[in-house]
């Protein structure tokens, strides 16, 4: 199997997974269809697109444009008013499912256009990143089936909601786009996903059938290979051969946007509890401490956020899912003392944290 480099921290019980490469989290390089069907999924359960898109600095007509651009900060935005906003506990399946092939501009015509699906499982590996996907996707050929392992861009704690979402999403997207490609009979052979089972599951069966496999190594989807052969019905190579072009020149120019934000995050990441100063971060990317300064502060930010950023994560891991008191997550993240990360969690997130617990255990606190 064709697997992503996969890395693992753990501290305090929490085990953390990323995997590389992700694309930039930062830059306003990113094509906003994902964010599109999102917003679209709200607006349809009653939700007004400004409160879909708060605290993003989109407005809802740039939205509306062909050439919106998002960054995956924005994503991540959305999709956490999305769970704050909706009682639907099928929104992300929903979204997902609003997706069809020719969302993802140039990309889906790419697909459209092949002779086979075959073709399109070649193209999905070498061009999704241009369809600004919730999920990385790396498929692989045999005789009988078509593997599909799909990992979240970045996020990657399975037993967040927002983990979840984007794995629905990606799951639901794929579908519709096969469906929309060879019929809609097509169905999954099977489902496997790497967190248990939600309170929700029965949504799962509805929308991809029985055969769903949890607490697996990967997420992702298998189908049969015998899919792989049909002629597609809008099949045209001279067309094909144009747009994979043009999707190879926007492919580069993702690629080649900086995003050393997302460098630095998945470096504390991978080694939570074991490096802390910037200093060490700098000496693993090879890069001078001076250096990496400058590169953060050309991005629009500081090693500062990105620590708080991550050590806020931890600290509300620690308070939802463990009875660790201040003072033992203090310790445990590297504050000075109890005081210090009372300050800095309330400033982060707007509650103290006793408060913050006492609102999760009663489920009134935001989706994290």
């Amino acid at each position: 199997m064709r697997r992503r480099q996969e890395t693992a921290g753990k501290e305090g019980g929490i085990t953390w997974v990323a995997r590389n490469p992700a694309p930039s989290y930062n830059a306003r390089v990113h094509k906003a269809d994902t964010l599109f069907a999102i917003v679209e999924q709200l607006r349809s359960e009653g939700v007004d697109a400004r409160h879909a898109l708060a605290d993003t600095d989109l407005t809802p007509t740039q939205l509306a444009s062909h050439n919106c651009r998002m960054s995956y900060r924005q994503l991540e935005v959305v999709i956490r008013n999305a769970l704050r906003l909706s009682t639907n506990p099928a929104i992300a399946l929903n979204a997902g499912s609003r997706v069809c092939v020719t969302s993802y501009g140039m990309y889906g015509y790419a697909m459209l256009s092949s002779r086979t699906l075959a073709e399109v499982v070649d193209l999905t590996n070498k061009y999704i990143r241009i369809g600004t996907p919730c999920c990385m996707a790396v498929m692989t050929k045999s005789e009988t089936s078509v593997l599909c392992c799909l990992s979240p861009m970045h996020w990657y704690d399975e037993t967040t909601e927002i983990y979840r979402f984007a794995v629905e999403f990606a799951l639901a997207a794929h579908q519709k786009v096969i469906r929309d490609l060879l019929g809609p009979q097509f169905v999954f052979k099977k489902i496997m996903l790497r967190y248990g089972r939600p309170k929700h599951s029965a949504l799962y069966s509805e929308f991809f059938g029985d055969q769903i496999d949890y607490r697996q190594a990967e997420n992702g989807y298998e189908f049969d290979a015998a899919h792989l052969h049909a002629p597609l019905p809008f099949a045209d190579p001279r067309s094909n051969a144009m747009v994979s072009e043009i999707c190879e020149t926007m492919l580069l120019e993702i690629e080649q946007v900086s995003d050393m934000a997302g460098a630095v995050r998945r470096i504390l990441v991978e080694n939570l509890g074991h490096m802390r100063r910037l200093g060490d971060v700098a000496k693993t990317l090879n890069i001078h401490p001076r250096s990496l300064r400058r590169a953060l502060a050309a991005e629009g930010t500081s090693y500062s956020e990105v620590f708080s950023s991550i050590r806020a994560e931890l600290a509300i891991r620690y308070l939802r899912e463990t009875d660790m008191t201040s003072e033992d997550i203090a310790y445990r993240l590297g504050f000075s003392d109890a005081a210090n990360f009372r300050h800095s969690f309330k400033r982060l997130i707007g509650v103290p944290p006793s408060e913050y617990r006492r609102n999760a255990k009663h489920g009134t606190v935001q989706n994290v």
